[in-house]
């Protein structure tokens, strides 16, 4: 019954991961067919430049549906390795406390070590080495330049909570960032001081909305040539988490999860799997 486990985590692994990557690369498409068109004005009154959106893409709601249940299914398969390992660790028999037998996910690392030190869960069915092997992949490490907060885990784990509770995954067109047109060191001197001092709304955005204000009574001619804005889609109850940030969970999951650390440990153990 060994193979047939991990041929079912795989199958449930490689569909969600598939499916993420065919839903990422429709929004890419619909976002290169219908790119947001931005416009200025000089308001003479405000004394402010002021930005306005144009041709606003749509998703369809079929692909936001998918994209919600891909990421569901996605956190499950993970779960369902981890219950796998805990059979392991439990010599092939049901987990101890198995209702609580899940990926641990936290951006605090006493948090972390409190949960494997007093849920039953944990202390009964898992030797060293997999809590080891937990341990290095929570977000409290940090991932790069990532904080814990947009670790691909935590993010994973975030919306799949919070889609629990909702039938569609809604996005929006949200602005991210400027980019300098002057690529000079004075440019880009010149480009953080507009951004930091200007007004963004977040969305989502109707056609011909105003966007973005800076209040600039001087020189504005200048400062409207100056940036240049880039847009993402987001989730519009958590607009901290852009689409784009998807990819790093689907790599993060295939690669740091499964191929580097749960498919070894499994495989080796697979005749004490049910």
């Amino acid at each position: 019954m060994g193979n047939k486990t991990i041929n079912g985590i795989t199958a449930r692994l490689d569909s969600a991961l598939n499916d993420l990557r065919g839903c990422l690369d429709s929004i890419n498409e619909t976002t290169k067919q219908y790119k947001p068109e931005v416009s200025s004005k000089f308001d003479q009154e405000t004394k402010q430049i002021q930005w306005f959106i144009k041709n606003v893409p749509d998703i369809e709601p079929k692909l936001e549906v998918e994209l919600s249940s891909i990421l569901l299914n996605l956190r499950c398969a993970v779960d369902q390795a981890v219950y796998s390992m805990a059979i392991i660790g439990n010599k092939g028999a049901d987990p101890i406390d198995k209702r609580n037998v899940c990926l641990p996910i936290y951006t605090e690392e006493c948090d972390f070590e409190n949960k494997i030190s007093t849920v039953k869960a944990f202390k009964k069915n898992f030797d060293n080495a997999v809590i080891n092997m937990i341990r290095d992949l929570q977000p409290f490490h940090g991932l790069g330049k990532l904080s814990p907060r947009d670790h691909p885990l935590e993010v994973l784990k975030f919306l799949s909570n919070h889609l629990k509770h909702r039938s569609a995954l809604i996005l929006y067109t949200l602005p991210i960032g400027m980019a300098c047109q002057n690529i000079t060191a004075e440019g880009l001197k010149n480009a953080k001081a507009i951004k930091d001092s200007m007004i963004i709304e977040q969305g989502p955005f109707d056609n011909n909305q105003i966007f973005a204000r800076l209040e600039c009574p001087d020189n504005w001619e200048k400062k409207l040539n100056t940036v240049q804005f880039c847009f993402d889609y987001a989730f519009e109850t958590t607009p901290k988490y852009y689409v784009s940030q998807l990819r790093l969970i689907y790599h993060y999951v295939k690669e740091e999860v499964f191929e580097k650390r749960f498919m070894p440990y499994l495989e080796r153990n697979q005749h004490r799997l049910k």
